[in-house]
């Protein structure tokens, strides 16, 4: 548990390596779960529910929420990431950008 709570500050932090580990780390996976559903608890008390009904299907709806987007990023190929990211001109991670608005990014 010390191990999960230092990589949430670091990662709170943006550090750099911490990103790195967890992405290195295959058995990260279930403390990611762990603070998918601890989120989701906070945020079904926090959004107003009267009963525990409430809170369970707040919970459920966003740890479904959760799975979704997981599945999309995962499935999606990194180059149709990147078009999209190239269509919305909000980002560009690669030098030969035509935006200009990218080279605040540094691009």
């Amino acid at each position: 548990m010390k191990t999960l709570f230092r990589r949430m500050i670091a990662a709170s932090r943006l550090d750099v390596q911490t990103y790195e580990q967890v992405e290195a780390d295959r058995a990260s996976n279930a403390g990611a779960v762990f603070i998918v559903v601890v989120a989701s608890i906070a945020a079904a008390i926090g959004s107003g529910a009267r009963d525990f009904a409430g809170v369970i299907s707040g919970i459920i709806v966003l740890v479904l929420t959760w799975l979704v987007w997981v599945g999309l990023t995962y499935f999606i190929p990194d180059s149709q990431l990147l078009q999209a990211c190239y269509a919305f001109s909000v980002f560009c991670p690669r030098s030969d950008c035509r935006y200009s608005s990218a080279s605040r990014f540094g691009c």
